[in-house]
């Protein structure tokens, strides 16, 4: 996925696909984190104006972080931050 990379080259590390164990059976499944889980991303492809259920995404997004690590960094960046990175 191009936003991940452009991410991981703009922080300097190596991100991939994850999957994290809940605890209680169930699986959060990451975009890209890196290898010691300091930094999680969630990205988001959508391009334009946020309609509908879209803001709701987002929101569920962001509740992940909440099972996590009070040290990562828990991100979400968008096809539209990966474009002015890439430039």
């Amino acid at each position: 996925m191009l936003i991940i990379a452009a991410l991981g080259e703009r922080l300097d590390v190596a991100l991939t696909k994850t999957s994290i164990p809940t605890g209680n059976g169930g699986r959060v499944e990451l975009d890209g984190a890196t290898e010691d889980l300091s930094i999680l991303v969630e990205a988001y492809a959508h391009q334009g104006a946020l309609r509908g259920g879209q803001h709701k995404k987002l929101a569920t997004d962001a509740l992940k972080r909440s099972g996590f690590d009070g040290d990562s960094r828990y991100l979400i960046p968008s096809s539209r931050s990966a474009a002015v990175w890439s430039a």
